[in-house]
């Protein structure tokens, strides 16, 4: 009888260390997913700024020759504004939703949007394909563009 009281504490106590190390190790893991994280919106902010300088001379137009934007400077300004969404918007939508991150993504569409509509090519591209967007992401940009007043451009959204 004494050897299987031993046992049973053994074995309680082995379940405790195998439950102890698997608390840490997702601990460890949800810490490296959070670097990688931090890491990735480095990435995204380095291509960013990649992307405004390759393209100055396009978004300069957009921002003061609106009527003057040939048909290849309005498709390289949809291509900025879709992949800079996927950056801002919807990157961080995805973290927060798989990963409950904590990550404000409604405050990066903010920001996406204000960045957006500061040109006229902006706001009438939006008008084209928001009904692509979701939902939320609609009502967030659709209650902006209700704020904001005319167009004015900045290179203070591109940035940051």
């Amino acid at each position: 009888m004494h050897f299987d009281r031993m046992f049973q504490i053994l074995s309680l106590l082995s379940i405790l260390v195998g439950f102890s190390l698997v608390v840490w190790e997702l601990k460890q893991n949800r810490d490296i997913t959070m670097a990688l994280l931090a890491s990735d919106g480095a990435i995204g902010r380095s291509e960013r700024l990649l992307q405004a300088i390759e393209h100055a001379d396009v978004l300069a137009r957009a921002c003061t020759e609106h009527e003057k934007l040939t048909l290849k400077d309005k498709l390289i300004l949809q291509a900025i504004y879709d992949s800079q969404y996927d950056m801002l918007v919807n990157r961080l939508m995805n973290y927060e939703r798989s990963m409950q991150s904590g990550i404000n993504w409604r405050a990066g569409a903010e920001g996406y949007f204000r960045w957006r509509f500061e040109t006229r090519f902006g706001r009438e591209y939006w008008a084209e394909v928001k009904m692509s967007y979701p939902k939320e992401v609609r009502a967030i940009a659709d209650e902006l563009l209700g704020t904001i007043g005319p167009v004015q451009c900045s290179v203070v959204g591109m940035a940051s």
